[in-house]
């Protein structure tokens, strides 16, 4: 369980992330309402086209938007704990050896969005977060095991 400055980055990125999604929808420039949000988190300009760019790799990967819960929700989407555990196990899943948690690792760009988005946010190294259990796309749903044609 995440707590101190890590929790308070993990929370930041959902909420950038839920911003980023609903500018997405409504249409508006996700670029600025994230550059807005982003100095009221004391976070580096660089967050900014470093989240925005994984959010849109990640969507090209799986071929489909990216689910977000509601701004105000304290729970996660699917969509949501997946990205985080991207972002948290970026340095393993990018290597030549991975984890169970992203068993075929990440493709280079990535890879490096995901250091990007971890060095921008300060997060912590990770640890062993997801890596127990089957191997399985974090953005499967766990009743619907398929062919993991996009990658993940």
């Amino acid at each position: 369980m995440p707590i101190g400055r890590e929790l308070f980055a993990q929370r930041a990125f959902v909420r950038l992330f839920r911003l980023w999604a609903v500018s997405r929808a409504q249409g508006l420039d996700e670029l600025a309402a994230m550059g807005e949000l982003v100095p009221r988190l004391l976070l580096p300009a660089e967050t900014v086209p470093a989240a925005a760019g994984f959010f849109s790799l990640v969507e090209g990967r799986l071929g489909r938007p990216l689910a977000a819960e509601s701004c105000c929700s304290r729970r996660l989407s699917p969509d949501e704990e997946a990205l985080l555990r991207l972002v948290l196990l970026a340095p393993e899943a990018g290597g030549t050896l991975t984890s169970t948690a992203v068993p075929h690792g990440l493709p280079s760009a990535l890879c490096w969005t995901a250091l990007a988005v971890r060095n921008a946010f300060g997060l912590g190294d990770g640890g062993n977060a997801g890596t127990t259990g089957p191997l399985v796309c974090p953005f499967e749903p766990a009743s619907a095991p398929q062919a993991n044609a996009h990658g993940f």
